[in-house]
């Protein structure tokens, strides 16, 4: 098993997978977030995420597990980090007074 390809098959528990913007350490990650949601005991779908550098690497990554693991990977969250956070703004910005049609400058 190469390196990059260890990360993909640990199971013992969380792993962070830190990756640069390169097509190599996405498709890590991407590896890592299919093998997770193709496990027999599987894995709760909404702790799969993956938060590539760009929009782009995103849409990607998201395009890649839908051909993967196909239906399960509608429920993976997959996005930039600001996009994730502004969606989960979206979702529970109403217990910080934060209403969910903020403007988002970014």
């Amino acid at each position: 098993m190469t390196s990059s390809a260890r990360p993909s098959s640990n199971t013992d528990g969380p792993v962070l997978i830190f990756a640069g913007a390169r097509v190599r350490e996405n498709r890590v990650l991407t590896h890592r977030i299919a093998y997770l949601l193709e496990k027999e005991e599987g894995l709760p779908r909404p702790h799969s995420r993956g938060h590539p550098f760009t929009n782009k690497a995103a849409g990607e990554m998201k395009s890649r597990l839908e051909r993967m693991v196909g239906a399960p990977a509608r429920d993976a969250l997959v996005g930039t980090f600001h996009a994730m956070c502004v969606r989960m703004l979206r979702r529970d910005g109403r217990k910080n007074r934060i209403a969910p049609n903020f403007r988002d400058h970014g």
